[in-house]
């Protein structure tokens, strides 16, 4: 009876010790989602020296990322985040977007989850920002600059050494376009700096390799 428990046991120990960490060094993850981001932004007209007050207005964002495991508790990975800001006014049909495309260090929570995974990462990349009116006296605002990300995220696999799960994600940003270009249909060109902090939170899905 003894040896039975102990083999029962032991058989028990090798099971939880035989199923892979959710990240693991050389695993790769492919993830995309969507969220919402609250973007503090001033406006600076660098032409006629007029700095603008601070705005704030809200995006529908839709996250993608490739990340791999370099190490046990670190992974490396290409975020790329597509946003389309909210309120703009219907009559003159104005379409307000933005394009990051940022590399990113993650570092990972030494627990050895098998169906879980905590991670927090830091960033700096680039950013495409795009404002146009559809109207007869038209107008294009589009800037290049930099973007710096700190955040948090949280993966869970939906079953243990599965390969698809969810993660909510927690973003802040802190964007800085130095060399903006303002024109419309009239012949009218200024130039802009666009800068500000922002918040963006959301979740999405994963596919997990492993070896």
């Amino acid at each position: 009876m003894k040896k039975t428990t102990l083999v029962f046991g032991l058989a028990i120990l090798l099971s939880l010790f035989s199923n892979a960490q959710c990240f693991e060094k050389d695993t790769k993850f492919i993830s995309a989602g969507f969220g919402l981001g609250i973007q503090h932004y001033r406006f600076t007209d660098v032409t006629n020296n007029i700095v603008g007050t601070r705005d704030t207005s809200a995006a529908i964002e839709v996250p993608f990322s490739f990340e791999y495991g370099a190490l046990s508790f670190l992974g490396i990975s290409l975020n790329g985040n597509y946003a389309k800001y909210l309120g703009g006014d219907s009559a003159t049909n104005e379409s307000v977007k933005s394009f990051d495309f940022i590399p990113t260090i993650n570092l990972h929570a030494p627990f050895g989850w098998n169906k879980l995974d905590l991670s927090a990462n830091v960033g700096y990349g680039f950013s495409h920002f795009s404002y146009v009116v559809n109207s007869p006296g038209g107008g294009t605002a589009k800037a290049n600059g930099g973007v710096f990300n700190l955040g948090l995220n949280l993966r869970l696999l939906f079953r243990t050494d599965g390969h698809l799960g969810m993660n909510f994600w927690y973003t802040h940003s802190s964007y800085n376009y130095k060399k903006g270009v303002v024109t419309d249909n009239n012949g009218y060109k200024a130039d802009f700096r666009l800068d500000g902090p922002g918040n963006n939170f959301g979740l999405g899905l994963f596919f997990r390799i492993a070896d």
